[in-house]
């Protein structure tokens, strides 16, 4: 089992899924948003430049399963909270050239997980109220510099799918 640590609003999920250490965070939170992507596909850097309201939760995982995803989606649906995705879906090519200079997954790992993602991408018939996708990130540049450039910022919870395609 992963060893959960938070860091701000954010909860992260180190490696495996701890559903109970994030039924324990629920209360007091607005709004939960899991952050699923491929490894080395920005979440973290998103996570950790961004200015997050307070009281959301951020789930930082790979989330390539949707019934690993259905499972957080229910278990904060029970205790009231709308569930939104942010999904870093940059491409492949991207994510393994990150990890070979970072000595993260083999190229296969993030093969079948980017397949598994992209084959049964998040979707609002799993209960999300909102899922932003988002295909290109400047890695290594500051995300507040990204929105600046045209990223909108999570400020509505209303059933809908929006896809951005950040330039180069």
């Amino acid at each position: 089992m992963g060893i959960p640590h938070e860091q701000g609003p954010c909860l992260k999920v180190v490696a495996d899924n701890d559903l109970q250490h994030f039924r324990s965070k629920l209360s007091g939170s607005r709004q939960v948003f899991l952050m699923a992507g491929i490894p080395f596909s920005g979440k973290s850097e998103w996570l950790e430049d961004s200015f997050l309201p307070p009281n959301n939760l951020y789930v930082n995982s790979c989330f390539d399963d949707p019934h690993e995803r259905i499972a957080y989606i229910d278990c904060a649906k029970e205790e009231g909270l709308a569930v939104g995705c942010v999904w870093l879906n940059p491409p492949l090519e991207e994510c393994v050239r990150r990890s070979e200079g970072a000595n993260g997954p083999e190229r296969s790992v993030l093969v079948d997980m980017h397949r598994r993602l992209n084959t049964t991408p998040p979707s609002l018939d799993e209960g999300f109220s909102l899922i932003q996708e988002i295909r290109r990130c400047f890695y290594g540049v500051p995300w507040r510099i990204t929105k600046a450039l045209g990223f909108p910022l999570m400020a509505s919870m209303s059933p809908h799918k929006a896809t951005f395609q950040l330039p180069l």
